[in-house]
């Protein structure tokens, strides 16, 4: 078989053309516009990974804030709560102590009250008790009640042991006078026998003076110095005067109770902190639905 080399030349050269055509005007357009293609979606896949980078970092930034918030949220209640309680405790402080100072007056003033009431009740008492008991011994017997307390005292005087009269006479002579006091006026007949029956135990160079119409006095007192000797009511009086004073105690129960309001004070605080604890937890809770409600959505 005979090769045609010319025709396999122009087919060679054909087909350079042909490659070269289709390289030129075919394949290069499509392969560049592939290539841009491909440049321009890894492009965007960057920008979109670029993107994807800033959301999460601005998230993260966000999710910080929120949780910043949330701290000085809680920090600014609990102050504002703390600042609560500390005023309350304040007001209740100045309120008990205002109703603490009202009620100790007015148990000052009524304890004045009482005690003016007994003095002035012993006074009446002594007074009713002196004229009721002169117009008794007077209905009794040929006597009043001044000449019976004057034989009481000269009794009481007779009676006095070796260390009492041994102390009255020293008294007396550094006094260089005896005062006898009555509650009510002696007659002269009346003085001279106290007169008679204290220089009976004492010298007659003793002065004795005489300070009748005391107040308050049933009875007679006897005075030389810092020593005194007496025979007079006070004693029943005085227990006359203690059995009134246990008919009028000074403080009930709640009285007392008031004056000293430590106790009532330490429960209602200890009462106040129970409830805060509860509080507390009541306002924790809340705060965990809200964070479990935000995050779930």
């Amino acid at each position: 078989m005979q090769l045609d080399w010319i025709t396999i030349a122009a087919q060679i050269a054909n087909f350079l053309i042909l490659v070269w055509l289709l390289n030129r005007f075919l394949y290069g357009p499509i392969t560049r516009a592939m290539k841009r293609r491909d440049e321009q979606i890894q492009s965007r896949l960057d920008d979109a990974s670029e993107q994807k980078k800033k959301a999460t970092t601005k998230q993260h930034e966000l999710d910080d804030r929120l949780a910043r918030i949330d701290e000085e949220r809680d920090e600014k209640l609990d102050a504002a709560r703390k600042e609560a309680d500390e005023l309350r405790r304040k007001l209740e402080q100045e309120a008990r102590d205002e109703v603490d100072s009202k009620r100790a007056a007015w148990l000052a003033e009524l304890q004045d009250a009482r005690g003016d009431f007994i003095a002035t009740l012993r006074t009446e008492v002594a007074s009713g008790f002196r004229e009721f008991a002169q117009d008794a011994l007077g209905s009794l017997a040929d006597t009043t009640l001044t000449e019976r307390v004057a034989e009481a005292f000269q009794g009481r005087l007779k009676d006095l042991d070796g260390d009492e009269l041994e102390k009255l006479r020293i008294a007396a002579e550094k006094a260089d006078e005896v005062i006898i006091e009555a509650g009510h006026a002696l007659d002269a007949n009346t003085k001279r026998k106290l007169t008679r029956a204290v220089h009976d135990v004492l010298d007659d160079s003793s002065d004795v003076i005489y300070e009748d119409d005391r107040e308050g006095l049933v009875g007679i007192r006897l005075r030389a110095g810092n020593f005194h000797i007496e025979w007079t009511l006070d004693s029943h009086l005085d227990r006359f005067a203690d059995n009134l004073t246990a008919a009028f105690p000074e403080r009930t129960s709640a009285d007392r109770n008031a004056q000293d309001p430590d106790k009532k004070r330490k429960e209602d605080e200890a009462e106040a902190e129970q409830i805060g604890p509860e509080a507390d937890d009541e306002h924790g809770a809340r705060d965990g639905r809200r964070k479990s409600e935000a995050a779930h959505d």
